[in-house]
């Protein structure tokens, strides 16, 4: 992760866990993604039928009124068995209608 800010410069680090650089996002949130955001930590979405994923956070930003699901993966973790999943479970929880934020 590279991060620059007026003449500071951060060099690329290796994370030993995901909780790592969950707390990086959460601690550098406005920096990230600008001063009219949020983000809300770990909650838990369903699906319609019931079934239940976590995303690590929920960005929402005020202007231009978006929200986005905030997932932490290390590469070590395989594409199809690890991470498809998961963000499918999230991207089908969204449309339940008990999850939808509205602006």
């Amino acid at each position: 992760m590279l991060i620059t800010k007026s003449n500071k410069t951060y060099s690329r680090v290796s994370f030993s866990s995901e909780e790592e650089i969950e707390k990086v996002i959460l601690d550098n949130t406005k920096l990230l993604f600008g001063d009219f955001s949020c983000l809300l930590p770990k909650a838990k979405l369903e699906t319609l039928g019931g079934i239940g994923t976590i995303p690590d956070g929920i960005l929402i930003n005020f202007q231009p009124k978006e929200w986005f699901i905030i997932e932490v993966e290390r590469g070590i973790h395989r594409t199809w068995d690890h991470i498809a999943p998961q963000v499918s479970r999230q991207i089908t929880a969204i449309v339940n209608e008990a999850t939808k934020i509205e602006f």
